[in-house]
């Protein structure tokens, strides 16, 4: 996210939890030295089994700023670390997966692993389904209001299978993707 984001979130009155990716280089590489050298002021840690695998989530909470143009990172009060460890079986070795975030709010650990979780949620029940069962990220539509309107089709697509009750969305796809009286027979 640009600074500019951060900027307009604060402008309109809101306040923001923005994660922090390699675009932004110098300011990620700050966040990681400010969460080694400081002692995290609150942590909060969920243990969870999902789809056969079993994931440990650490939330840990900075409020070390050293290093970091809070002019240009407007309302920034705290630095969020996500660390998850997953297994996906006992025979192949852990992953792990660390995430950083920069946040105009100051609440404790807890209260960050639930805000960002349901949010992953979100991502990935719609934009993870939009990107890898229908490829939208690698389309090629790029002009006026056709992404849009894609989008809109995918939208609408995938509250079709979603009703239809499959729990999958390629197996939908190859059990009623041409089969177009039973997908009207969905809309009714």
């Amino acid at each position: 996210m640009p600074k500019k984001t951060a900027e307009a979130i604060k402008q309109s009155g809101n306040e923001y939890v923005l994660q922090v990716k390699g675009n932004q280089k110098n300011l990620l590489e700050q966040i990681i030295l400010n969460c080694n050298v400081s002692p995290a002021i609150s942590t909060d840690e969920t243990i969870e089994q999902n789809r056969g695998r079993d994931e440990t989530r650490r939330v840990s909470v900075y409020d070390d700023l050293y290093g970091i143009d809070t002019d240009d990172w407007i309302g920034i009060k705290q630095i969020v670390k996500i660390e998850r460890v997953t297994y996906t079986s006992k025979k192949e070795l852990p992953s792990l997966d660390t995430s950083y975030f920069i946040s105009s709010i100051q609440v404790t650990a807890l209260e960050y692993n639930k805000g960002i979780r349901s949010h992953w949620s979100i991502e990935n029940s719609l934009h993870y389904v939009k990107d890898v069962t229908f490829h939208e990220d690698a389309s090629l539509i790029r002009s006026g209001n056709a992404p849009t309107n894609f989008s809109i089709i995918r939208n609408i697509a995938i509250n079709v299978l979603r009703r239809m009750n499959f729990n999958s969305f390629p197996q939908a796809i190859r059990m009623v993707g041409g089969d177009i009286p039973k997908l009207l027979e969905a809309l009714e």
